[in-house]
């Protein structure tokens, strides 16, 4: 049946409260990324073959565990501000602190009314 397999698919991600997302990388790496309806994703894991007397099997080459994991919303932002010479768009900010737009939205919106952050039209940076 024509369009059947596209159906499928999108049936079982709307039931999905759960979902398991690979892709290839660059490096020949793959990337797992968790998604769940109501949770926050933890950050993708990026996976290798690798090999031993055994045989192949997947590892974790590299997982954020570092400070930043443990960092609230705005002290992620105000380190990513921190370390900036210029001024950084919303989208830079959301990247790199890997938090859902929502967040980074109502965080950069609370930091602007705080007076921590300035707003111009080029992005976002600390007061002065």
């Amino acid at each position: 049946m024509r369009g059947a397999h596209s159906t499928y698919s999108m049936s079982q991600h709307n039931w999905g409260d759960s979902n398991l997302y690979l892709r290839r990388n660059t490096d020949d790496s793959i990337s797992l990324t968790i998604e769940h309806r109501s949770e926050r994703a933890p950050p993708a894991l990026d996976l290798e073959l690798a090999s031993n007397q055994l045989g192949p099997f997947h590892q974790i080459i590299t997982q954020d565990s570092s400070l930043s994991a443990k960092l609230s919303p705005d002290q992620k932002i105000i380190e990513i501000l921190r370390g900036a010479d210029a001024d950084f768009p919303f989208a830079r900010i959301r990247a790199e602190t890997k938090l859902r737009t929502q967040v980074v939205s109502t965080t950069l919106n609370t930091l602007v009314s705080s007076g921590s952050v300035v707003r111009s039209k080029n992005g976002y940076s600390l007061a002065i």
